[in-house]
């Protein structure tokens, strides 16, 4: 009897093998034809129903998956997010450098959000330079996301800007920008900058400025993380928070602000749901510069993860989320004590030695611990 069910067994390992050689044949072939990422996802949860028809644990379902969405992938691809990014690689620092176009160029883009340093330029050849300056930042900078991409095209460029910014729960859409037909008929009769006009400077050009940049002068990076801190725990928290304050508000780098809001807002989420379980009710929240990077972090004190470090369900829920809403805008990392020792894992890098890289920490780790690394 325990020979034919070795037999079975025999059976079974070898049909998954031959299915999941074909399986990978098609994935290659998917890859090599450049199947839409919505085939593809499609494809994988085809697979996994069928290793789960053949009575495989989950874990080994997981792991069988992630070798294939890994062959998939391959190499810096597997740094490309999940939807919405096809094409493009996760490189923070050229979404900054494109940012920075913002404050550092001489004139043309610069002077979207800065008035002009001389003389007042007229209307069509401005909008031309900028619309130059543009096209080559994205041909030099590929990887910018495109939701980056869209507010600036829309705040500059559309006849019907659509770009928004977030108050709490509210999502503000100005409508306004610099090719927006009653904006170019003013510009065009009082010719100056619209820094000088109260309605633009505070309904267009500073709230566009907030979006793409966490400014220290206005202590943005204190405000936005109390704001979300409220919104998630309300006004009865059930956890403590600890902000080094002077750090934060002297925080500035360039960014998705909205993305990164929403980022706060699920590492909040995630860390309420823990607190209900494990009952570890302080979170600590600080910022500082280590070397090219300028390093957000938020600790869950004394709370440690309950999977594994090498876990292959570990990004799942709102880790995935968060990895997704930093997917362009930063590098992203995990501290924490493990039921396998204390580690630094890896979840967002360019960096390709460290490409979902588990390193060991020294056993000071004050708690679980997410790290957000900006240019």
């Amino acid at each position: 009897m325990n020979l034919g069910m070795d037999e079975s067994l025999k059976d079974t390992n070898s049909n998954m093998q031959d299915k999941s050689k074909f399986i990978t044949d098609i994935l290659d072939y998917s890859m090599r034809k450049k199947v839409d990422d919505r085939t593809k996802e499609r494809l994988i949860n085809l697979i996994s129903k069928e290793f789960e028809k053949t009575g495989i644990v989950e874990t080994e379902i997981i792991e069988r998956l992630s070798r294939i969405e890994g062959m998939l992938a391959g190499g810096d691809e597997s740094q490309k997010k999940e939807k919405g990014f096809s094409g493009k690689f996760h490189k923070p620092k050229e979404t900054n450098l494109l940012l920075d176009y913002f404050s550092s160029n001489e004139g043309g883009i610069k002077n979207l959000t800065h008035a002009f340093n001389l003389d007042f330029i007229e209307y069509e050849t401005f909008i031309n330079q900028c619309k130059n300056e543009f096209k080559q930042g994205i041909e030099k900078y590929p990887n910018v996301p495109d939701a980056l991409l869209k507010r600036i095209e829309d705040f500059a460029f559309s006849a019907e800007p659509k770009w928004y910014i977030r108050k709490g729960k509210e999502k503000i859409e100005p409508k306004l920008g610099w090719s927006e037909p009653s904006f170019k008929e003013w510009y065009k009769t009082e010719k100056k900058h619209p820094w000088y006009n109260d309605k633009y400077k505070n309904e267009m050009i500073i709230p566009f400025r907030e979006s793409i940049r966490v400014r220290s002068d206005s202590e943005y990076l204190y405000k936005l993380t109390k704001e979300t801190f409220d919104l998630v725990f309300g006004t009865a928290p059930i956890c403590e928070i600890i902000i080094d304050e002077r750090s934060l508000k002297h925080a500035d780098f360039y960014t998705d602000v909205d993305n990164l809001g929403q980022a706060i807002f699920e590492i909040f989420s995630t860390i309420k749901d823990m607190s209900i379980k494990n009952f570890c009710n302080k979170i600590e929240v600080g910022f500082h510069t280590d070397g090219d990077f300028k390093v957000f972090f938020i600790t869950h004190i004394d709370s440690v993860s309950t999977k594994r470090s090498d876990d292959k369900g570990f990004l799942g829920g709102n880790l995935r989320t968060i990895k997704n809403k930093l997917w362009g805008l930063c590098n992203y990392e995990i501290h924490a004590k493990f039921p396998d020792g204390y580690f630094r894992k890896i979840i967002l890098t360019e960096t390709k030695d460290e490409v979902n890289g588990i390193f060991p920490i020294n056993d000071t780790a004050k708690g679980f611990t997410h790290i957000l690394k900006f240019y």
